[in-house]
C-alpha cells in the first residue's frame, strides 16, 4: 500500500443545491500527492516517527532542505 501522511476519512458528496447526501467515498491522503510545502511544514511540525518517510519523499523528488 502506498505510503500515507495522515489517515483516510469519509466525504460525504453533496448534491446540486449544496447539501449533503446519504452517498460518501473515501478521501485517501498519500504521501505521493501531496505538494512539497505540504511535506516541508509536516517535516518542521510532525511527529518524529513520520521524519524517515518524509525525507525519503524530499530526496525522490529532488528537493535540497538547508540545514540550519
Amino acid at each position: 500500500m502506498p505510503t500515507k501522511i495522515k489517515p483516510s476519512e469519509k466525504e460525504y458528496i453533496k448534491d446540486g443545491n449544496g447539501r449533503p447526501t446519504r452517498m460518501w467515498r473515501w478521501k485517501h491522503y498519500y504521501l505521493k500527492q501531496a505538494t512539497t510545502e505540504e511535506i516541508q511544514k509536516e517535516l518542521a511540525e510532525g511527529k518524529k516517527k513520520h521524519k524517515n518517510k518524509l525525507l525519503n519523499e524530499l530526496h525522490r523528488r529532488g528537493v535540497k532542505l538547508n540545514n540550519g
